[in-house]
């Protein structure tokens, strides 16, 4: 088996944006759906909780989080241990103006804010 664990984060009620299924070209055309508005909270308690056996579910729709407790608690704890070694800096506060020059390059992130002089 090849097991998926889904944690959205605490800061965010433990959603999972883009919570959907993906076409051979979607969300390009051979969808309607909106990404970003299909969302699904995945906790950190078996009932609540998001796991999956992607080699016999590969679309992900049988959640084993609440049949499974002892192996979702497993995986998350190891999570939490690799958790603690992880740098995950502060990165700010959204800014509009990235989502401007993306639009500006295609689709392609680039410098958005002026470099501040000292």
């Amino acid at each position: 088996r090849l097991w998926k664990l889904l944690l959205g984060a605490p800061d965010r009620a433990h959603t999972i944006d883009q919570y959907v299924r993906t076409g051979p070209s979607w969300p390009n055309s051979t969808s309607h759906l909106v990404p970003l508005t299909h969302w699904h909270e995945c906790g950190r308690k078996p009932s609540n909780g998001c796991l999956f056996d992607v080699i016999a579910d590969p679309y992900e729709q049988q959640n084993l989080a609440p049949s499974m407790p002892s192996r979702f608690l497993q995986m998350l704890s190891r999570v939490d241990a690799l958790q603690q070694t992880v740098y995950s800096p502060v990165r700010g506060t959204k800014d509009a103006r990235a989502c401007t020059i993306a639009k500006a390059n295609d689709g392609y992130w680039g410098p958005f804010a002026a470099a501040s002089s000292a």
